[in-house]
């Protein structure tokens, strides 16, 4: 008797001195996972105070970028103007937040500082061209990606040419823009804009200039060979001297004022005149 219960009284102690260790232990796992939980959420908030602060040194340094390089465009020396060119693509190459002010400055500078041939009833000469500096402008807007229209109206690039193979200007506004002499050969044209551009001389030969405006554009002898003008407007312009060998022409529109060349068959190329359609 004295045995059984001397057993029970530590077998009861045994019980509770593990329930004791147990409780023990539990509180000391869960103290350990609020430690860590709290040691948690101060990692989070270091890491994200780190981040905040290296986007704002990221955006200051950008911004310190932009602003040296849009110095560099207003230079006198053609070299530092070419060096703020390629600066600023750098920079639209690095960030892309960056690219559409980028844009929107090289277009600027090109519409202010394309240089103007001194003849308003001449063409440049074949040996005369823009300086180097808007040619490296141009190029870079043009190999830009996803930048969608550029705003060049008015722009001064007569006898310039870009890579029709990497350039891409479609909806290009070029309203009243001076492109005499222009190499736009292959380029992406679809929806660009020309009225009332200057495009004699120009070569569009297998350019893409499908649903283009060059509504009383001054074309003269300007090349569109092999060019895919499908539904481009054509009204009031003076096509009579133009080269349109092999041109795809359906649904190109033009009216009474349009001048077609000798011979040439609007019905048979698939044009629509203003009116038919009405």
């Amino acid at each position: 008797m004295l045995l059984w219960y001397w057993r029970t009284v530590h077998k009861d102690t045994d019980i509770d001195q593990k329930k004791e260790e147990l409780e023990a232990r539990k509180q000391d796992i869960q103290q350990r996972d609020a430690e860590l939980a709290i040691t948690k959420v101060q990692i989070q908030i270091a890491r994200d105070a780190a981040e905040r602060q290296h986007a704002l040194a990221l955006r200051e340094e950008r911004s310190k970028r932009f602003v040296e390089a849009v110095r560099l465009l207003a230079d006198r020396k053609i070299e530092a103007r070419l060096g703020g060119v390629y600066s600023l693509e750098s920079l639209a190459t690095d960030a892309e937040e960056e690219r559409k002010r980028t844009v929107e400055t090289l277009c600027a500078f090109l519409r202010t500082h394309g240089r103007a041939w001194e003849s308003k009833f001449n063409v440049p000469p074949s040996g005369w061209t823009q300086p180097e500096d808007i040619q490296a402008a141009l190029a870079v807007v043009c190999r830009m990606p996803n930048i969608g229209p550029l705003d060049l109206r008015r722009a001064h690039l007569s006898n310039i040419g870009v890579d029709g193979v990497t350039s891409n200007l479609e909806g290009v506004c070029l309203d009243d823009a001076s492109l005499s002499g222009v190499d736009f050969a292959k380029v992406k044209l679809r929806g660009a804009q020309f009225r009332n551009a200057d495009l004699r001389d120009a070569l569009f030969a297998q350019s893409d200039l499908r649903n283009a405006d060059l509504s009383k554009a001054i074309v003269g002898d300007c090349l569109f060979l092999n060019a895919d003008m499908r539904g481009a407007r054509l009204w009031g312009v003076d096509l009579s001297e133009a080269n349109l060998d092999d041109a795809r022409l359906e649904g190109a529109m033009y009216d009474d004022d349009t001048k077609l060349p000798g011979e040439f068959s609007a019905d048979e190329r698939g044009m629509v005149k203003i009116g038919e359609f009405e």
